[in-house]
């Protein structure tokens, strides 16, 4: 049976879990960060290609091309194993991008013949040490078999909901999607705004790296360089100043920031 993840992070870990634990375990992943910019289906390329952009801003254009390909080159052989070994293994949690690419594989999986089954991912995000966005927490060796135990099919009437909520969020084309109310909605590109501003020190300088390591820790489950673009509109918009960079390797940077009286006056 093939595994199929919807986050890199949870696919790295489960990857490297059941292939050690089962002999031909196979793990692909399936279009990643579904939660963050536009997906409408007749620019679905282009807006992907943007979106690796975004979170790889310091690679090259061959480099963005190359990590497009990949992902269709795995979402041919996710949906090539459906239609040839008739089941698949979906690993659920309640990761926004998880959510999203779940939605997504189950709408493109419409009029193909196979079974869904579904294992629970623990909760990946720990803390993220200062200037290393992949650094994060590893969920347990043992509670990942353990979402191998309890796994649960997904019947037609779920697998419909799932196409249509997809059909929906994809007709509003968002540049954002985030947990609501327990659910995965559209929302403005600055929906995080007040929740990453509240956060923030009111009046002492902090580290950077603090306020996108608690983003990625919240609910929200956001990739760092996302958190990091609304920190730099906040700049723009006077909310903070930078007081001192470093360079600490090729692409990442040290950065103090300091609250702004601006800052101070809309609270948190």
């Amino acid at each position: 049976m093939l595994n199929v993840c919807f986050d890199a992070c949870e696919y790295l870990q489960i990857r490297f879990v059941l292939a050690a634990e089962f002999d031909g375990e196979e793990t692909r992943l399936f279009h990643t960060n579904l939660n963050l910019g536009g997906i409408r289906p007749d620019r679905f390329r282009e807006s992907r290609r943007e979106v690796i952009r975004r979170i790889n801003p310091h690679d090259s254009e061959e480099e963005w091309e190359a990590a497009w390909r990949e992902e269709c080159e795995s979402v041919e052989e996710i949906l090539r194993a459906a239609k040839q070994e008739k089941e698949l293994r979906l690993w659920w949690s309640s990761n926004p991008a998880t959510v999203c690419g779940l939605f997504c594989l189950v709408s493109a999986l419409e009029g193909i013949d196979c079974r869904l089954y579904c294992a629970v991912m623990p909760k990946t995000i720990g803390t993220r040490p200062a200037g290393h966005d992949k650094a994060w927490d590893e969920a347990k060796w043992h509670e990942i078999l353990a979402g191998l135990k309890h796994p649960w099919e997904m019947d037609p009437d779920t697998r419909e909901l799932f196409a249509r909520v997809w059909e929906k969020l994809a007709a509003e084309n968002a540049e954002l999607r985030a947990t609501v109310d327990d659910v995965v909605q559209s929302v403005p590109i600055d929906y995080l705004d007040s929740e990453i501003l509240a956060y923030a020190p009111l009046d002492e300088d902090f580290l950077e790296q603090n306020l996108v390591g608690w983003a990625m820790q919240s609910r929200h489950y956001m990739i760092p360089s996302f958190i990091e673009e609304r920190i730099n509109v906040m700049i723009r918009e006077g909310l903070f100043s930078v007081v001192s960079t470093e360079p600490l390797a090729p692409g990442v940077v040290r950065r103090i920031l300091r609250p702004s009286p601006e800052r101070a006056k809309r609270g948190g």
